[in-house]
């Protein structure tokens, strides 16, 4: 079974979501910038990455894309306060989303699928 990979620029959201992870036995890994994810990606089997929508400047949009055009089988959650702006792309792109601030019962159902 496959990892979670976890892609956000703030090191706090990043500790949380191992945290959860953790207490629901779930192997992940975090990456702060869509370049380390990428590296990441090309040495680890993962599942699951989750990404915000901007990372440094970076349209996490695109890098879903990419993401697509290698790893068909990947589920990519988008968790950022953005979602609504970018629903139609993310729709299009059969990613899932989860509107920050969320509820963590729901995070944790989404890492559990």
């Amino acid at each position: 079974m496959g990892k979670i990979l976890f892609v956000d620029d703030d090191r706090d959201i990043l500790e949380f979501y191992k945290k959860i992870a953790s207490e629901m036995n779930i192997s992940c890994l975090t990456a702060m910038t869509f370049k380390q994810a990428l590296e990441i990606m090309k040495q680890d089997s993962i599942r699951v990455i989750t990404l915000d929508i901007e990372i440094n400047g970076e349209n996490g949009i695109e890098i879903a894309k990419k993401i697509r055009e290698s790893h068909h089988d990947i589920n990519i959650i988008f968790i950022s306060g953005k979602i609504e702006q970018y629903r139609d792309e993310i729709n299009m792109l059969g990613c899932k989303s989860l509107p920050k601030p969320f509820n963590i019962e729901k995070f944790m159902s989404f890492l559990s699928n």
